[in-house]
């Protein structure tokens, strides 16, 4: 049996009309890595990167590959960079495609699967990094091309059992890449399933099927692209053939094991889903904004709410310009750096290059003639910024809360039994009997940590430095998984 790769990147084009996909290269490197672990010795990894990404010597070592395939061999093809659709059937770019004849100079989608189709190979896996968007935008291509279209996947695809087929998004979308992960998120996502980092990528008994990752796709890639850009983007992974999501892609078992004994990384993909937070409580009668006569809601809805943010807008106002000159100043950021949206139906924000700032008010659900005023640092994508001193000079001891949003529901049931079953005297749990919370206590932290199905938090007696409050968010991690390996709260997981 023998285990083969063909690992294709087209970042940079010879003709310079077509767009750079960013991180292409990084994306098959690493994913090279990661097949090694499972089989796939480099040498039997054919990787062609921007020069060597050419059609005559893509459709040469893919077509010499396929036919010398045995019955009990597999094979894994990854191909990221352009494509496109020309009266109907679609084509693949290469590292030599040309603007002007794009066509001719790209390879055929119908010849690529033509091709796994004859093959004798028991198990083909076909990765497709591919969108559109960026290369229909050329001005010069403006209207001579189509979004590539998946009509000659389902046919080569559906139904069958040892051959499947990955895409990274829907015809017509882009595929997204990250700064902060330094690759794309389709392919991050990937990375992290077959290094056994992300354990929803896997069924039960540590292995990834076609099924277990399109699932870690469908929740990973979205939670990515809200981190990573600030207007909304949209990428819908899809899953073609694989005998209904069945086929084995990568047993991580021992690769999952390993990495139980290693301390969780301190990253931002451990904080890219945390929130520093401060609320306090007071009467709506405080507000700048209420006069003599003005009426006191009696009630919670749309429009008291509403209400209440127009009365409480010169604070908002007063407390985003407050903070935007100081983080001006301590990060020396430039007038394009900072985004202030807001103030607007009680609350505005502000965006930089590293987190957003976000300050507003809300009726208190519990009394209609209160508000919560709430203050919170969240969408971190440089989690070492938040660790700065100027980070500490803007908001020094101003949050007394780490929120922390899993990245999928928590089986409370399954953590309470989890932890009394550590029998260790340093933690210790407490919950409601309907089980709707549970409440942790480890030695040597102080605060409430509360869990419910869809929240974490950690809750301090007193504001902290940002620093403090989230060496106690690690500390917690490193008590759960490094030493229990109590992974049920969703630490570890890739974000976004």
């Amino acid at each position: 049996m023998t285990q083969s790769a063909v690992l294709i990147a087209c970042e940079n084009y010879a003709d310079p009309l077509l767009p750079k996909i960013e991180y292409g290269a990084a994306d098959v490197a690493a994913v090279g890595k990661a097949l090694e672990q499972h089989g796939f010795a480099a040498a039997d990894q054919t990787l062609l990167v921007d020069g060597k990404s050419t059609k005559s010597l893509i459709e040469s070592r893919v077509r010499k590959l396929l036919r010398g395939a045995q019955a009990d061999d597999a094979i894994y093809l990854y191909y990221v960079g352009h494509g496109f659709a020309h009266r109907g059937a679609s084509y693949l770019t290469c590292g030599d495609s040309v603007a002007t004849d794009l066509v001719d100079t790209s390879i055929a989608l119908k010849t690529l699967l033509g091709e796994i189709e004859k093959s004798a190979c028991g198990k083909i896996v076909l990765f497709l990094d591919v969108s559109s968007a960026p290369l229909l935008q050329v001005e010069k291509l403006v209207g001579h091309y189509e979004p590539w279209n998946d009509v000659r996947l389902h046919e080569a695809f559906d139904g069958a059992e040892r051959r499947v087929c990955f895409a990274s998004c829907t015809p017509g979308e882009a595929s997204w890449s990250s700064g902060a992960l330094k690759h794309g998120v389709w392919a991050s996502s990937l990375i992290e399933a077959l290094q056994g980092e992300s354990p929803s990528a896997a069924e039960r008994g540590g292995v990834v099927t076609c099924a277990s990752l399109l699932k870690q796709w469908k929740a990973a890639v979205p939670r990515a692209l809200r981190i990573a850009y600030t207007d909304k983007k949209t990428q819908t992974p899809q899953l073609y053939g694989g005998a209904g999501g069945a086929l084995v892609i990568a047993d991580v078992k021992e690769l999952a094991a390993s990495r139980k004994k290693k301390p969780a990384k301190r990253t931002v993909r451990d904080v890219a889903r945390v929130a520093l937070v401060r609320e306090r409580i007071e009467s709506v009668k405080k507000l700048s904004g209420f006069r003599k006569g003005t009426r006191v809601p009696d009630a919670v809805n749309a429009s008291s709410q509403k209400f209440v943010g127009q009365l409480a807008l010169e604070e908002i106002q007063n407390d985003l310009d407050k903070v935007h000159a100081e983080l001006r100043e301590a990060f020396k950021f430039k007038r394009l750096d900072l985004q202030v949206d807001g103030p607007l139906d009680g609350s505005g924000t502000i965006i930089t290059p590293f987190f957003s700032y976000t300050s507003g008010v809300k009726q208190n659900p519990r009394d209609p003639a209160e508000v919560i005023w709430r203050r919170e640092v969240i969408d971190i994508v440089d989690a070492e910024q938040i660790l700065t001193k100027p980070f500490a000079a803007v908001f020094a001891e101003l949050f007394d809360t780490v929120e922390f949003a899993p990245a999928d529901a928590v089986d409370l049931e399954a953590l309470i039994d989890r932890i009394e079953a550590l029998d260790d005297p340093r933690v210790a749990i407490d919950y409601d009997r309907e089980i709707t919370w549970c409440k942790l206590a480890i030695r040597g932290i102080g605060g409430e940590i509360k869990v419910t199905k869809r929240t974490f938090e950690i809750v301090k007696d007193r504001p902290e430095s940002p620093k403090k409050l989230l060496q106690s968010f690690f500390d917690i991690q490193h008590m759960l998984v490094d030493t229990h390996d109590v992974r049920l709260i969703g630490f570890g997981k890739q974000p976004a």
